[in-house]
C-alpha cells in the first residue's frame, strides 16, 4: 500500500487538528508502520492529539501550534479571511517546531496530513489530502488562492491521496498540477465489516456522529436535538471530550467522545446515520457499505461538494442545514427500508 524508504526507522505521522477526520485516517498509516517495526511519534494538537494518544498510548507524543480554525456562518469569503492569518501563523511555527525536532527526535521521515508546515529538505516529507485543488466561488480568487496552495502542497516530496485513481470518491477535488508527485494510496478506514457485533437489548437504530470547527459544530448539535427530539433509540457521538453538557429529557445515549472501536461497532448495529460531510467520515461509511444522511458544514466548499457529488450514490442522502426541517422524513425513510 504504502512505499516507506528502506532506510526510514522514525517517522513523525502529524495529523490536522480539524474535527477527528485527519486524526481517524491517521491510525491506519501508524498502524501500518508499526508493523514494519518503524519508530512513530505522533504529533498535532487538541482533540486530535489526545485521541491518537488515548489509541496509542505507548507512543511519543509532541504537541503542535493549533491552526485554530473556526466557522460560523456560510459565507466562504467571510470564513477565509478571519482564518487565512491563523492558518499561516500555524504553518510558520510548525516549522520552527520540526526543526527542533528533526535535531532531538532521530526524525527521518514526516508524514504530515494537512499540515503545510511540516516539511523538511533533509528527510522525506509526504503530505496526505484528498482535496488537491481548493474550490473557491471566484474564478479570479480561486486561481491565486490555488496556485499558493498548491505551491505549498509542492514543498512535499510525495503527496499521498487516500482514494482510488480510477474511482475517486473525492471527484475533481484531487487533481494536481503536477501528477508525477501524486500517488494514490486508496481509502485510510480502519473500519471493518468483520468485527463481532455487540448486540443488545439497549441497541440503537439512529447513530448520530458529530465533528469539525466550531460553532458551526454546535449549531448543527443544537438543530438536530430539536428536529430528532420524539425519537429515543438514539446515540449521540459529540466528538470531543471539551464541550458544554447538553440538556435533553429523552432517552439518548450521550457519548462525548468514541473510540474508533466504539464507532466500529456503533456504526454496525445502527440503521440510520447522520453526519457531517467529512471526507474521512465518506471513507469509513464507504468501506463498511453504510448508508448515511450527511449534512455538510455550510462555507466549507469541500463538504458541500463531496455532498452534492454522492448525493443518491452509495447510499447517502445529502441535505443543507437549511432542509433540516426535512431530516425526519429521511430518517423514517431510511428505517423503514
Amino acid at each position: 500500500m504504502l512505499k516507506i524508504p528502506q532506510q526510514v526507522k522514525h517517522v513523525l505521522v502529524a495529523p490536522l487538528n480539524w474535527g477527528l477526520g485527519h486524526a481517524s485516517r491517521s491510525i491506519v498509516i501508524i498502524k501500518y508502520l508499526l508493523t514494519k517495526n518503524i519508530k512513530v511519534t505522533i504529533a498535532s494538537d487538541g482533540d486530535a492529539l489526545s485521541f491518537l494518544s488515548n489509541e496509542f498510548p505507548d507512543l511519543l507524543s509532541v504537541e503542535l501550534p493549533s491552526y485554530n480554525v473556526r466557522y460560523d456562518g456560510s459565507f466562504f469569503l467571510k470564513n477565509l479571511i478571519s482564518n487565512a492569518p491563523k492558518i499561516l501563523n500555524a504553518i510558520s511555527q510548525e516549522k520552527a517546531c520540526l526543526s527542533d525536532l528533526l535535531k532531538t527526535q532521530n526524525i527521518d521521515m514526516v508524514i504530515s496530513d494537512s499540515r503545510f508546515g511540516l516539511v523538511s529538505e533533509t528527510v522525506p516529507s509526504v503530505i496526505i489530502s484528498h482535496q488537491l485543488t481548493l474550490l473557491i466561488p471566484s474564478k479570479l480568487l480561486s486561481k491565486l488562492i490555488n496556485k499558493k496552495y498548491q505551491k505549498l502542497l509542492n514543498q512535499f516530496d510525495e503527496i499521498w491521496v487516500p482514494d482510488f485513481e480510477d474511482r475517486r470518491l473525492s471527484g475533481k477535488l484531487s487533481t494536481h498540477s503536477i501528477p508525477e508527485k501524486v500517488k494514490f494510496i486508496g481509502p485510510l478506514s480502519n473500519m471493518s465489516k468483520e468485527l463481532v457485533r455487540t448486540i443488545s437489548e439497549n441497541e440503537k437504530q439512529i447513530l448520530i456522529i458529530l465533528s469539525g470547527p466550531e460553532p458551526a459544530r454546535t449549531k448543527l448539535e443544537s438543530k438536530i436535538l430539536k428536529q430528532l427530539e420524539g425519537y429515543d433509540d438514539v446515540v449521540l457521538v459529540r466528538g470531543s471530550l471539551g464541550l458544554k453538557p447538553i440538556k435533553y429529557n429523552y432517552n439518548w445515549d450521550v457519548i462525548e467522545r468514541a473510540s474508533r472501536v466504539q464507532i466500529n461497532k456503533l456504526l454496525l448495529q445502527s440503521k440510520v446515520v447522520i453526519s457531517r460531510s467529512g471526507y474521512s467520515s465518506i471513507m469509513d461509511f464507504y468501506v463498511l457499505e453504510k448508508a448515511a444522511i450527511l449534512i455538510p458544514t455550510p462555507g466549507q466548499t469541500e463538504q458541500e461538494y463531496l455532498a452534492a457529488v454522492l448525493n443518491n450514490k452509495n447510499g447517502f442522502k445529502c441535505i443543507s442545514e437549511l432542509e433540516i426541517p426535512s431530516l425526519n422524513d429521511e430518517v423514517d425513510t431510511m428505517l423503514q427500508n
